[in-house]
């Protein structure tokens, strides 16, 4: 392991934020296109590489991440084969209800980045807790990826939902609903 904290550990924080941002739409249940769906995924990939340089340097076997990411994968599938989705096919947008997972998920990331930083910074102290942060990383990379591609595999049997921002008709300016 890194004794003292480096780019790799700017570079992380800045994927799994940016990663948690991402997921913050969902979140909220907006529709979500499918680069916006993909995005996230391609974020938490890279920190569990960034983090596969860490244990590399640490000399700790790399099956213990490979371990992870395909448990991981199993369960994000499983996850988005059994979650219900509303596809909106003209304008290509998908919206999950009640799904806050990814966000939840995303957030674990993070937490993981948090404890491999702030390890960097406490030293030799931290070791146990900064050893269990990248398999932590490769477990939601995994949920992550697994969850997405089983949406997209659903995307095109799924029933049409017309997705739209008004709720009950358009208003107009003095109030009355079509």
């Amino acid at each position: 392991m890194t004794v003292a904290p480096n780019v790799l550990h700017v570079l992380l924080l800045v994927f799994a934020l940016a990663c948690a941002r991402f997921t913050l739409s969902e979140w909220r249940h907006r529709s979500l296109t499918r680069s916006r769906l993909i995005a996230p995924v391609g974020l938490a990939l890279a920190c569990a590489v960034v983090f596969l340089f860490f244990q590399a340097g640490s000399h700790r076997p790399p099956w213990l991440l490979a371990v992870a990411l395909i448990g991981g994968l199993g369960l994000g599938a499983l996850r988005g084969f059994t979650m219900r989705l509303e596809v909106d096919h003209m304008y290509e947008r998908a919206r999950l209800p009640r799904a806050r997972g990814s966000f939840m998920v995303s957030l674990a990331l993070v937490l993981a980045v948090l404890i491999e930083i702030v390890g960097a910074f406490v030293g030799p102290a931290a070791l146990p807790f900064r050893l269990a942060a990248p398999e932590i990383a490769a477990a939601c990379a995994g949920i992550l990826t697994g969850r997405v591609f089983a949406i997209i595999v659903r995307w095109k049997g799924a029933p049409h939902v017309a997705l739209s921002r008004t709720y009950g008709g358009r208003r107009d300016s003095e109030g009355v609903t079509d």
